[in-house]
């Protein structure tokens, strides 16, 4: 696996936002243990893209992009080669009220979140997928709303 095979991955499961019920955890387990499947309260219009764009290129909210940081690669033997890659996630949302605008951010946070908890499940080609930390601008940037996170990705690149 590439980075670009990586994050091609990651922009094909975020694009599965779609304001609909999550059809991720009644695949994978979370739906059958009793719990109620997953509300997204976002749909991103198929907005999220594998390279950084700025507020001002914007013109459809809310938009997710993707961009890889750096990338640090681990032999163990055997043929077996893995990959440490930082990725940093922009989201921007829209909204008139300041109390929306937050809450709005907060909960396409949650919608990525759910996203990116399952996704190891369904490509085992990762090995781990973490997120790191997570911010908003908090209103700052109000009508818009800025979310940020940082994702740590471990996948397996060889395996001979």
């Amino acid at each position: 696996m590439t980075k670009t095979e990586l994050l091609e991955i990651l922009v094909k499961e975020l694009r599965l936002i779609d304001g609909g019920r999550s059809s991720l955890d009644t695949k994978y387990g979370q739906a059958q243990l009793g719990h109620d499947a997953y509300q997204f309260t976002h749909n991103v219009h198929e907005n999220v893209y594998p390279r950084y764009i700025f507020l001002e290129e914007v013109n459809d909210f809310p938009i997710i992009c993707l961009h890889a940081l750096e990338e640090t690669r681990t032999h163990i033997g055997g043929g077996v080669k893995y990959g440490n890659i930082l990725i940093n996630l922009r989201g921007y949302v829209y909204d008139e009220d300041e109390d929306d605008v937050n809450a709005s951010a907060e909960a396409l946070i949650d919608d990525i979140d759910h996203v990116i908890n399952l996704l190891p499940t369904r490509h085992p080609c990762f090995v781990e997928l973490r997120i790191l930390d997570i911010s908003t601008d908090e209103g700052l940037m109000e009508p818009h709303g800025v979310l940020e996170m940082n994702l740590l990705a471990t996948y397996l690149v060889e395996n001979e």
